[in-house]
């Protein structure tokens, strides 16, 4: 199981870290943290998968992220100072998570003296990662046109994997938690990729697309 938080960290020292922790197991649909609870640690994904919501003020979620095994969420509570979880977090899946308490990293050195600086270093580049991935969904916002958020999403997941002109990729999302993520109704966007599709701009079927045409999804975004 890859964990960025423990990056070039010995196993036996990731025991004793993980042996501070505590292991709690959640049913598919099961509510892992509600937003504005009060928050003592911060989770770490051991296995399943689990989805970060927001309400807005009509009370519609919006999915902020989608986390697998070695994810983590609620880190950056651990230096703030209100204690409070920002959003509330489901079991998509069954799901067990690891549960740090957010004083330990204070403690951390004294508690892992052979490991806290590189857990430290990594902890801070999740939180910066965390910052970067929040920006980024800002900048889909900003984009007004539907169609503009869903080429900017394809361009980049088919980048993020490597993947040419032609080549098909597999997006993380299905299409209720896409439609979320991009801020936009389900059937209209179902409408505008079978549009892009019609149009010879994309291939799809279910998860999985193909680009073929670059600059027009380019020209979309802009």
């Amino acid at each position: 199981m890859a964990m960025p938080l423990f990056d070039e960290i010995e196993a036996t020292e990731v025991s004793k870290i993980i042996n501070a922790c505590t292991l709690k197991k959640y049913q598919k649909g099961e509510c892992i943290a509600r937003e504005g609870e009060n928050c003592s640690a911060f989770g770490i994904v051991a296995t399943g998968e689990v989805v970060v919501l927001k309400e807005n003020a009509h009370g519609e979620s919006q999915i902020l992220a989608k986390l697998f095994s070695g994810k983590t969420f609620g880190e950056m509570l651990v230096y703030s100072s209100v204690q409070k979880w920002p959003a509330t977090v489901w079991a998509a899946e069954d799901s067990q998570i690891y549960f740090m308490d957010l004083s330990r990293m204070f403690r951390g050195q004294a508690e892992f003296p052979d490991c806290y600086e590189k857990l430290l270093r990594n902890f801070l580049r999740v939180l910066s990662d965390k910052a970067l991935n929040l920006n980024k969904k800002l900048e889909y916002l900003s984009l007004k046109k539907m169609r503009g958020r869903l080429a900017k999403y394809l361009l980049e997941q088919a980048k993020r994997q490597g993947k040419q002109v032609g080549d098909y990729f597999e997006i993380p999302l299905n299409r209720n938690e896409l439609a979320d993520f991009l801020s936009v109704a389900r059937t209209s966007m179902s409408r505008e990729l079978s549009k892009m599709k019609a149009e010879g701009l994309i291939d799809f079927h279910k998860n999985q697309f193909r680009i073929f045409s670059l600059e027009n999804l380019h020209l979309a975004v802009e």
